[in-house]
């Protein structure tokens, strides 16, 4: 869905210069949708998450 959004904000562009790419509810629908996807994966996330692993994936353990 968001990238469908962007290209049409794109062809826009090409279309009808920068000025008219993006026009108030296209960037309000874009806003509204990124964040229901940064919601989600938070909520996924939520408590899931291993410090640990990642400190160690990435070798910032004290182990190392």
């Amino acid at each position: 869905m968001y990238s469908r959004i962007w290209r049409e904000a794109k062809a826009r562009e090409r279309k009808l210069g920068v000025e008219h790419a993006w026009p108030d509810h296209e960037i309000r629908r874009l806003e509204r949708l990124w964040r229901r996807i940064v919601a989600k994966a938070r909520a996924r996330s939520a408590g899931d998450i291993d410090e640990q692993e990642i400190n160690r994936m990435f070798g910032w353990d004290d182990a190392a």
